[in-house]
């Protein structure tokens, strides 16, 4: 399972909302850890009834370790991906 949380809060047409993920595995040699971050703010520019707009400003911190073993051979492997987005919804 993944465990997940989450909150955001809204003020006008400003919204601010966090993402904090992760996920464990050990089984038959592999064993991973894998952690996900997602800050983000937007901004309303439209709405049309159901329809909306936002402009979104994010931050993303992806993070992996990962280590494989079969008894000859072992597998290291510390992966992170981080950095800035930009970028436009369009919700209905």
């Amino acid at each position: 399972p993944l465990l997940c949380v989450r909150t955001s809060v809204s003020f006008g047409p400003f919204e601010a909302s966090a993402l904090l993920q992760g996920l464990s595995v050990a089984t038959d040699g592999v064993n991973a850890h894998i952690r996900d971050l997602d800050l983000l703010a937007r901004w309303q520019i439209g709405n049309l009834g159901a329809a909306r707009g936002h402009i979104a400003l994010g931050w993303r911190d992806i993070s992996c370790d990962i280590e494989y073993s079969d008894g000859a051979s072992t597998v290291l492997a510390d992966l992170e991906f981080s950095g800035p987005y930009f970028g436009l919804t369009l919700s209905l």
